[in-house]
This record gives C-alpha cells, structure tokens and sequence, in this order.
C-alpha cells in the first residue's frame, strides 16, 4: 500500500514512522494517529491517540476533529458501527 504523506509517497509503516520522528509536532502526531489507524495499526493509532488525548485535553481541533476521526477509523476497522457512529458525534 502507499499513501502520500505531504509530497511524499511512504510504502510501509516504518518509513511513515521515520517522517514522523523527524518532523514531530502535535499536527504530525494528529495525522500520524490517523494514518496508522487508516493502515491498521491498531497499537500505535491508540498510542498515540491516548497521548494526544491527555496531552492536549483542551485542543478544540485535536479532541472535536483528530481524535475522534482516528477512534472511528479503529471502529471501522474492528467492524464496530456503533463505536464508528458514536465517534462522529
């Protein structure tokens, strides 16, 4: 699988963690929870998420949009329609 990661194209998980640790800043942590989600890595989507989460509990941006676009996408992916709808809201 690739996925563009700004003007690059990343095809694996290591290589999207390596952009991520040479660029680090809460944005880049936003998009990377997300993008492993997307790619099914449940360990480091939640992980980062629950760090965010209790970094940066009163980021509007980060607790309205990021977390819970990444929640529903670990939702999606374990087949919880529930959970998927219950992020979104």
């Amino acid at each position: 699988m690739t996925a563009p990661v700004g003007t690059v194209a990343v095809t694996s998980v290591s290589e999207f963690a390596a952009i991520v640790v040479a660029t680090w800043s809460e944005a880049v942590e936003l998009e990377a929870a997300l993008a492993f989600a997307m790619a099914g890595d449940t360990k480091n989507a939640e992980s980062l998420a629950a760090d965010l989460n209790k970094r940066f509990p009163l980021e509007t941006q980060t607790q309205q949009l990021w977390l819970p676009a990444t929640r529903g996408q670990l939702a999606l992916n374990r087949k919880d329609a529930i959970r998927t709808l219950q992020s979104s809201v």
